[in-house]
């Protein structure tokens, strides 16, 4: 294999590994959802739920905004090789994440944030 190509396989194995993290992520935003179903059915009677609902929310949105920020670092990586209009939206539509993302993580992290519902975890 020539340096390209290995170098190649080493960026799609970087990839895999980011979307692994983001796939706990997801997995967390689905255990949170089960852990609001137990809250409202009234089992949370010392609130610890509720304070574990927000530390994994936290996580969540913490490993959203690495996997955001890495994909915008490809999307960049990408449009300085080719600047093609596809490559310069996906580029803006990574941006556009990572804002999101950051929003995200720093909305979570105030103490008046309360979670109520799926809504407050969704990635």
């Amino acid at each position: 294999m020539n340096e390209e190509t290995i170098e190649k396989i080493k960026e799609l194995k970087t990839q895999l590994i980011f979307l692994f993290v983001l796939l706990i992520a997801l997995l967390l935003s689905v255990i949170i959802t089960n852990d609001l179903i137990f809250v409202a059915k009234g089992k949370d009677y010392d609130g610890s739920i509720n304070r574990s609902i927000k530390k994994k929310a936290v996580l969540s949105a913490l490993l959203t905004l690495l996997v955001s920020g890495y994909f915008l670092y490809l999307a960049y990586k990408t449009y300085i090789q080719k600047r093609t209009k596809s490559n310069e939206i996906f580029l803006i539509i990574g941006i556009l994440v990572l804002i999101a993302a950051i929003l995200r993580y720093y909305n979570l992290t105030q103490p008046e944030t309360i979670i109520t519902g799926a809504d407050d975890v969704v990635l």
